[in-house]
């Protein structure tokens, strides 16, 4: 009778185990203890670390917008994070510091990033959404060897990309309009820039820029190593003006070190930019990913906008609904099932007991 019973709590326990597995708990399922949410703004994230995703509705279900300035600073245990669509903003030194952070997705939605963004990072790849269309200084300190710059990005401020060496190749599409001084800084020693747009500003001054000059280099790099920048434009472009005036043997001092900028212009044909655009097209961000009644994506315009600006945004707020249901219905069929199972199990136990209560009445007699 007890190798019995203990066979049967055997099976309902292996049963329950293949009910939570053939049943699994959603990415929506977020933990908000791991978060302080206040009026649509992360505070700050509290949690174990690791891969984590940025919840797009608080536990009401209303839509979270903004990652509040230093919300993960110096969190050395996230190592990836997903930024959902909705969110728009990022205050100053979000991500700063976190110096385990290798992965990062961005949303479509996202128009706002503030200064050390995710500076003092391992990101090794990033892909810029198209929305965000002004990127901020020390927007990315990493060693980022790949990074994706969307159409719709227009410009550049100065020390935007601190990119450890990593990066060889880097290529700006038309929407991108001006770069300022200084804006790169650490690149490979042989880095390819590409532009798209043969009018570009380059080398706009800052207040905050290295160079102080009236115009001056948008790449820079410490005294005794050896170039080899490429820019890539088409031919009687403002970027070979500039190369010829501001990026070739030029030394500039600053805080007392001396900072050699050298680059050779290419001339590219029309064509080879048009495929260098789809190239961003296809690998960058361009828009929102809204689903119609059908389950298809809406179109885009020639910018990369949602054709309809209604649906540009997701509806947090149904997703939020759809994915409660989701969950409840989830338990309730998970508890129907359990019960059921604990009932079975139980009338096997009754019928077997009976069934040697009988026997041994037999025996009995």
């Amino acid at each position: 009778m007890k190798k019995l019973i203990a066979s049967v709590i055997t099976l309902l326990i292996l049963l329950s185990c293949c009910l939570i597995a053939a049943f699994p708990t959603s990415a929506t399922d977020i933990n908000y203890d791991d978060f302080d949410i206040i009026d649509g703004v992360l505070l700050e994230y509290v949690g174990p670390g690791g891969d984590v995703v940025v919840p797009a509705v608080d536990e009401d279900g209303n839509p979270v917008t903004r990652i509040d300035t230093k919300a993960f600073y110096g969190n050395t245990d996230v190592t990836s994070v997903v930024v959902p669509e909705g969110i728009e903003e990022l205050g100053n030194s979000v991500f700063q510091d976190c110096t385990n952070l290798t992965e990062v997705t961005l949303p479509y939605s996202l128009h706002t990033a503030d200064y050390n963004t995710f500076k003092s990072t391992a990101l090794m790849s990033i892909v810029i959404p198209g929305n965000l269309r002004v990127i901020p200084s020390s927007f990315v300190v990493a060693p980022c060897a790949d990074i994706v710059i969307s159409p719709g990005v227009e410009e550049f401020k100065v020390g935007a990309l601190y990119v450890g060496k990593a990066c060889s190749e880097l290529i700006f599409p038309e929407s991108v309009y001006k770069i300022a001084a200084s804006a790169f800084c650490y690149f490979s020693l042989d880095t390819s820039l590409y532009f798209c747009n043969p009018d570009i500003e380059l080398g706009e001054p800052s207040e905050y820029a290295v160079h102080t000059d009236k115009t001056s280099a948008i790449i820079w790099n410490p005294a005794g190593r050896e170039l080899k920048y490429k820019f890539y434009c088409l031919d009687d472009s403002t970027v070979e003006e500039f190369v010829k005036e501001y990026q070739q043997d030029t030394v500039t001092t600053h805080k007392g070190e001396q900072w050699y900028v050298n680059a050779s212009f290419i001339k590219v044909s029309q064509e080879k930019l048009d495929e260098l655009e789809e190239q961003c097209e296809e690998r960058g961000i361009t828009k929102a990913p809204v689903t119609d009644s059908t389950g298809d994506n809406n179109g885009t315009n020639e910018n990369g906008n949602n054709s309809s600006e209604n649906n540009t945004q997701p509806d947090n707020n149904a997703n939020s609904a759809n994915s409660q249901d989701s969950s409840l219905l989830l338990i309730v069929i998970i508890v129907a099932v359990t019960v059921v199972i604990i009932a079975v199990c139980v009338m096997v136990v009754i019928l077997v007991v009976l069934k040697n209560k009988r026997k041994k009445k037999k025996k009995d007699k």
